[in-house]
């Protein structure tokens, strides 16, 4: 069975790149609101897409990328991880093996 215990740096990115998520939603909403001294600009005080799609997709893709890097740290921690356990367990037996002599 693997272990599936991630690193505490790799869980704090996760948590940030979510993070950055969430506050990159509500920027989005934020931003789309109509302004009240820009609308004898605007024909409609409606919603505006266009802003809050810029701010989405600026927000999704660094989210994006900080979620990644978390995954190629746990990746990196798994492989580590790996190879380097069974070196300490044979040092160990060998140790073992000395103190019986």
């Amino acid at each position: 069975m693997e272990n599936k215990k991630r690193n505490s740096i790799s869980v704090l990115l996760y948590v940030a790149g979510v993070g950055v998520w969430g506050i990159g939603f509500l920027v989005g909403v934020m931003s789309g609101q109509p302004d009240e001294a820009l609308q004898f600009i605007e024909d409609n005080g409606s919603f505006n897409f266009k802003v809050a799609f810029a701010a989405w997709g600026r927000f999704g893709v660094i989210g994006l990328l900080i979620i990644g890097l978390s995954e190629v740290i746990h990746l990196l921690q798994q492989l580590n991880d790996k190879f380097s356990h069974p070196a300490k367990e044979d040092t160990l037996n060998e140790v073992g093996t000395n103190d019986s002599k």
